[in-house]
């Protein structure tokens, strides 16, 4: 079913990782084989599950790790739409759109995550303070300015 292509997919993804990482240092090709496999079972999965979140969010990892930037953020907003609060989609899809000056849609993005009662992570929250000062919206920014930020998003990933 679903899961066990999905499955399968995130192995093909682990083992191109792998195999990425220990030939930083070599002369070999990577094989390409093992993405092209996982993208093809995760649109498999995709189509046996169609209100599951999980391969679209895989596949706009894959995506942006090939730095296909516009793939990436289709499959990100896929995986949102399909109910994903996976707070990396959020982040990329933002940025993406703020990069291009399309602010309301960047604003969308991050509405989805505030209207699933998600926790924004302090690096989502800096952004979307940009975003709404972008779009005028200063009370919204100077609101989510003054939320406290606990311990975990002060992490050396977050820093504040």
């Amino acid at each position: 079913g679903a899961v066990t292509l999905y499955a399968r997919a995130m192995w093909k993804v682990l083992e191109y990782e792998a195999k990425r990482k220990k030939l930083v240092d070599s002369d070999e090709e990577l094989d390409q084989k093992a993405l092209d496999d996982a993208v093809a079972k995760l649109a498999l999965a995709k189509a046996a599950r169609p209100g599951w979140e999980k391969p679209p969010l895989l596949l706009g990892r894959i995506y942006a790790s090939q730095g296909n930037a516009v793939a990436a953020v289709n499959a990100f907003e896929e995986a949102i739409d399909r109910g994903s609060r996976d707070s990396f989609a959020v982040r990329r899809v933002a940025e993406y759109y703020f990069s291009q000056s399309r602010f309301e849609k960047a604003d969308e993005a991050i509405r989805k995550l505030e209207d699933r009662s998600a926790k924004m992570p302090a690096d989502v929250g800096r952004l979307a303070t940009d975003i709404y000062s972008a779009l005028t919206e200063y009370a919204r920014a100077s609101d989510l300015a003054d939320t406290p930020v606990t311990a975990a998003d002060a992490t050396v990933g977050n820093k504040v």
